[in-house]
């Protein structure tokens, strides 16, 4: 499969406003695009089949096309409704739609090449929305939505660019994401053990030379469930020495080191000119996303 998701860079508050510019709800679940052709296929940023995990995705029928390829998002709602958080999956009876936001590809021509606002007109067309298939809402007026978005606790606002087409794989500057709260997406390359299983992690980037950089611990936003959670995912992965690039930065002791396989989505304030995060707090595991992606270039924190 040679087309994969487009990205988006960090955006910033001055992005609500931008002339012209078209805004989405950012939706906490799990990035998918989807293949249809007799049947459908569900397939991860990281390219992992999740067909199978979503049997309740029987709405071939409502997709007017006999080939296409869509970008959307798979999200989990409660009983009443309401869009859950990724981390309130597992402990909630949650039932999950697949909510379009783009079109790639439509009876085996690439729209790729098409802008966007184009792209939103064919799909239109294409997608009927039922129970467990929905398209995104958009609007001009960026302050509004992100104001709407903060009052019911979602985590921000997508900024693109109308016209913008849509590179496979690219993380472009034509979308950008708003969030209420900081975040970046670390590799966890340590933990230490003071009081508890797991006291904190210790976290690194990659720099533009592919070396791992240290930029800090966290030790809070833990609970007994994702404590146990990491714990089982890092005990196998334990390593004797550090990941970490020794030549870069002073390294803390009674850290016990892992392979960098794990990656963790990270809240914090600032970044320090010395790139280490300050007030951080652990938010969750990122399933969906590869070490490789994690690097100061690509979705690196802006201080």
């Amino acid at each position: 499969m040679n087309i994969r998701a487009m990205k988006c860079k960090q955006g910033e508050i001055g992005d609500l406003k931008k002339p012209g510019w078209i805004y989405e709800p950012k939706l906490d679940g799990i990035r998918a695009l989807c293949f249809v052709n007799k049947q459908m296929k569900f397939i991860s940023r990281n390219e992992n089949d999740l067909t199978k995990q979503y049997p309740e995705f029987t709405f071939r029928n409502a997709i007017n096309a006999k080939e296409c390829v869509l970008d959307g998002e798979i999200v989990g709602y409660n009983k009443q409704g309401h869009i859950l958080s990724f981390s309130e999956w597992k402990t909630n009876e949650a039932y999950f739609a697949y909510v379009v936001f783009d079109i790639v590809q439509l009876n085996g021509k690439s729209l790729a090449r098409k802008q966007l606002i184009d792209r939103k007109k064919i799909l239109d067309a294409v997608i009927r929305q039922q129970k467990n298939l929905e398209k995104i809402v958009f609007t001009h007026d960026g302050p509004f939505l992100y104001k709407l978005m903060k009052k019911n606790h979602m985590e921000g606002v997508i900024a693109k660019y109308p016209e913008s087409f849509y590179y496979s794989d690219v993380r472009s500057d034509k979308w950008l994401k708003i969030k209420f709260t900081k975040t970046v997406d670390c590799i966890i390359v340590g933990f230490t053990q003071e009081k508890r299983p797991i006291s904190s992690l210790a976290l690194g980037l990659y720099n533009k030379s592919k070396q791992l950089h240290y930029i800090g611990k966290v030790g809070t936003g833990f609970n007994q469930k994702n404590i146990k959670e990491l714990y089982t995912l890092l005990k196998p992965i334990q390593k004797k020495e550090s990941p970490i690039e020794k030549t870069l930065k002073k390294i803390p002791s009674k850290i016990h080191w892992v392979k960098p396989k794990i990656v963790a989505e990270i809240a914090y304030e600032e970044l320090t000119p010395q790139k280490i995060l300050r007030h951080s707090r652990f938010v969750q595991v990122r399933y969906d996303k590869k070490p490789k992606e994690c690097t100061f270039k690509e979705q690196g924190p802006r201080s």
